[in-house]
């Protein structure tokens, strides 16, 4: 899959939709048990993905390739950075789902939001209970599968970037060995002849 088709994938969100669900299907306070181990594992996506995104925004530098060579390059690295944005994005949203399902774990009892809906009869009242912490869990399941759809192509991104990394400082190295030759080359280019040489003596 590239990395551009990756979220119009149908097959992709509602994979992430059935992984919410079940999700959403623990036993409350489930993620509770885990939520440190999962922090932890969130935290390294983010700690990692910041520091790509500022190396894809910034590891063009002038000089190394032609004007439309480097427009090509900007094309294909503004790609990459909505890749690395959004898995930042989804690495975050996870984050807080785990946050906010222990937060509305309270105590061993789930909490949920209570709205009036519209009256049944005279003097009753339907009354909607909605718990908070499977939603909170689909959230988390939801997020967590687009985080892993994107693991793989994370490899071909970095892979990428190594590629074009190499390129950069290939094409630089060649350019200051032109540079360090060119006196030597105008020097020989102003050696004149000497008179006589080449002539042939009987």
């Amino acid at each position: 899959m590239r990395l551009s088709d990756l979220r119009k994938d149908w097959k992709f969100r509602l994979t992430s939709a059935i992984a919410g669900t079940m999700c959403a299907a623990l036993p409350g306070g489930t993620v509770t048990l885990v939520s440190q181990e999962l922090i932890a594992l969130f935290g390294l996506l983010l700690a990692g993905a910041l520091p790509t995104m500022i190396l894809t925004a910034t590891i063009l530098r002038a000089g190394a390739f032609s004007p439309k060579r480097v427009g090509d390059y900007a094309t294909a690295l503004d790609k990459q950075l909505s890749f690395w944005f959004s898995l930042f994005i989804w690495a975050l949203v996870a984050c807080v789902a785990i946050m906010l399902s222990k937060a509305l774990w309270n105590g061993g009892r789930d909490c949920h939001l209570i709205i009036p809906a519209v009256a049944v009869g005279q003097f009753r009242w339907t009354v909607i209970h909605i718990a908070l912490t499977p939603a909170a869990n689909f959230i988390l399941g939801f997020a967590g599968a687009q985080v892993a759809g994107r693991l793989l192509p994370m490899l071909a991104g970095l892979r990428s970037l190594l590629r074009l990394n190499s390129k950069i400082a290939q094409e630089e190295a060649e350019d200051k060995v032109h540079q360090d030759l060119k006196p030597g080359r105008q020097k020989v280019a102003e050696l004149k002849p000497t008179e006589g040489h080449g002539e042939l003596v009987e």
